[in-house]
């Protein structure tokens, strides 16, 4: 029985994009604290427990080529673990001089001006929202680059109703 080289052709070709896509997953597995973090947080909780790091230094050669001093971190579950509704407003705490962040989020409700859901947000609800950090060139060296957190605040009485640390940094 002949194989035609068309065959022979297009089985290489398989094997060859079925190599790649399993060597990109691995990439992007060894890549996963360095380029975007997610996570979930709850409302209202104790301060303190968790913590989200970023470790900047470890990115990969193509994140460092096309997208230097871009980071992203995310949650698709910032959840009302609370027995009532609650307007929330996030604020991003103690960000260092020159930084920019891009909020982003599918919430209609969603005030960027005010960085506010003007909604409530019901008891066992959830939304999402990215945040990307654009840093400036004199601090990619630090070794801290970012020290802060995210804070959840009740919009209507200022209350705070949860708070989780996040931190970028360049581990040594």
């Amino acid at each position: 029985m002949e194989i035609s080289r068309q065959k022979i052709m297009a089985l290489l070709l398989f094997v060859l994009a079925l190599s790649v896509a399993v060597a990109a997953g691995y990439y992007r597995e060894s890549l996963r604290k360095a380029e975007s973090v997610h996570f979930g947080l709850s409302f209202p909780m104790d301060r303190g427990g968790k913590q989200v790091v970023l470790y900047y230094n470890e990115q990969g050669i193509l994140k460092k080529l096309l997208q230097p001093g871009v980071v992203e971190i995310g949650t698709h579950r910032i959840k009302n673990a609370g027995k009532r509704p609650y307007v929330v407003k996030l604020e991003l705490v103690n960000l260092s001089p020159g930084m920019e962040v891009v909020w982003e989020t599918n919430q209609l409700a969603w005030d960027d001006a005010t960085k506010t859901l003007r909604r409530p947000v019901r008891p066992r609800e959830s939304f999402g929202m990215d945040w990307i950090f654009y840093i400036p060139g004199e601090l990619r060296d630090e070794p801290v680059i970012y020290d802060g957190g995210l804070r959840v605040i009740d919009a209507e009485t200022g209350e705070p109703l949860a708070f989780l640390p996040i931190k970028i940094v360049n581990r040594r």
